[in-house]
C-alpha cells in the first residue's frame, strides 16, 4: 500500500524506512530484488540530490550526471503509463517514495 511510503516532512530515517518497505514489497524472488536493489540505488541519489538543491524536480539534461536525469525521465514517463493503464514496474511503493521526497 502505498500510504507506507508517503511521509509529510521526509528526512533520512523517513528514507530508511521507505527502502525497508520498498524491499519488502518487491518480495524474495531474486530476479525482483535485483531491479529493487537497482531502483533504491536511483532512488537514493535523489534523496541526495534533493539534499544538494533543495527539491527533488531533477531536470532531463542535468549535465553533472545524465543518467540520473535519464531515470527521472523514465520514471515520469512510467507514471504517465500507469495512469492509462497500461503496465509499468512504478509499483504503488515506488510513487509512494516519490511523492515522499517532492519529486512530483
Amino acid at each position: 500500500d502505498s500510504e507506507d511510503f508517503v511521509i509529510p516532512s521526509c528526512e533520512e530515517k523517513d528514507i530508511e524506512r521507505i527502502i525497508t518497505n520498498l524491499r519488502r514489497e518487491a518480495g524474495s524472488r531474486p530476479a525482483q530484488r535485483a531491479h529493487c536493489n537497482s531502483w533504491i540505488g536511483h532512488f537514493s541519489r535523489l534523496w541526495d540530490f534533493r539534499s544538494v538543491h533543495g527539491h527533488a524536480k531533477v531536470p532531463f539534461a542535468l549535465p553533472a550526471n545524465k543518467r540520473m536525469g535519464y531515470w527521472a525521465a523514465d520514471q515520469r514517463r512510467e507514471l504517465k503509463r500507469r495512469s492509462r493503464g497500461e503496465r509499468s514496474p512504478l509499483t504503488a511503493g515506488r510513487i509512494g517514495a516519490l511523492m515522499a521526497v517532492g519529486f512530483w
